[in-house]
């Protein structure tokens, strides 16, 4: 669905000042364009517009009878955000010519988080001349979806041999604040080892789409410890369920699994002998967990989600 970008005008008449939207004139059937306004985010700037779009006549007492003006008032409108119309009393002056099409913007800073599918009421008022009776008017009540958000959790935890975004549920793009906040290639899942010491953040942008960047973390690369050497085994699926499998590029003689929650907690060890994958199972809340596999004296860590 098409987005519209508000595009604010700033008329005076005496010493009143406010702002217009711009009307739509695509559309030509009745309802709201878009009907889902583009998502906001708690603390960031907002700008959008839904076009109104009314029928030329309607049937009342038996006549057909063309609409002579419409009047709306907005309601509900998110804390922080302002609506304004295309004119500065929200009246359509309506002709047998025209389709009435009138807007509704929304601009400001929204400071409080919505339930998902927020509605903004739009009540809509109609008047009619019906012969031989006068004026009538219409309610038509009217709604558009406009949801805020809060930002994602942009806070890292940082151990001797990982960065994790304590986000969960959302797409990740580590940075290098040491080159300009460049985005690092294939970087790209919660949980980073930096090849190289250095500062690091991660870009994290959740179902809302509500991106936000955190600090830069310190990181010193330790060597002879690997972060998921996918050479000598993978972990999947990630994130899982329950159960996930172990599997490993060669047979191996001896290996011990430890799982451990994300503040290091300890909550199993296996060990096992003759093998070549390891089916297994983790108990425990949805989060962030890690594997330490040694296989052979060496030890390996990864990270992954529990949904």
């Amino acid at each position: 669905m098409k987005q519209l970008i508000t595009i604010l005008s700033f008329l005076t008449i005496g010493s009143q000042v406010y702002s217009q939207c711009t009307i739509d004139t695509n559309p030509t059937s009745p309802g709201i364009y878009p009907s889902v306004l583009p998502n906001a985010c708690v603390g960031k700037p907002y700008d959008a517009t839904a076009t109104l779009v009314f029928p030329v006549d309607t049937v009342l007492f038996g006549f057909t009878i063309p609409l002579d003006s419409i009047q709306y008032v907005v309601s509900n409108v998110p804390a922080g955000l302002t609506s304004f119309c295309h004119n500065s009393n929200c009246e359509i002056i309506c002709n047998q010519t025209n389709i009435p099409r009138g807007c509704v913007g929304f601009t400001g800073v929204p400071t409080v988080a919505t339930s998902v599918g927020n509605t903004v009421n739009i009540d809509a008022t109609i008047y009619v001349t019906v012969p031989f009776v006068g004026v009538q008017s219409i309610n038509v009540p009217l709604v558009v979806e406009l949801s805020v958000f809060n930002n994602p959790d942009v806070t890292v935890t940082a151990t001797a041999t990982t960065l994790t975004s304590n986000e969960v549920a959302a797409t990740y793009q580590w940075l290098d604040c040491n080159n300009g906040n460049a985005p690092i290639a294939g970087a790209t899942s919660a949980i980073f080892t930096p090849s190289v010491s250095g500062n690091y953040a991660v870009e994290v942008t959740p179902v809302s789409g509500c991106v936000d960047t955190s600090v830069c973390t310190a990181f010193t690369a330790i060597a002879g410890v690997n972060e998921n050497n996918l050479n000598a085994y993978s972990i999947s699926p990630n994130p899982i369920k329950d159960q996930f499998n172990i599997t490993f590029a060669e047979f191996v003689e001896n290996v011990s699994v430890a799982i451990y929650t994300a503040n290091g907690k300890i909550i199993s060890s296996m060990e096992y002998s003759n093998c070549s994958s390891i089916e297994t199972a983790i108990a425990g809340e949805a989060g962030i967990y890690l594997i330490a596999l040694t296989i052979n004296g060496q030890t390996s860590h990864t990270r992954f989600i529990k949904n």
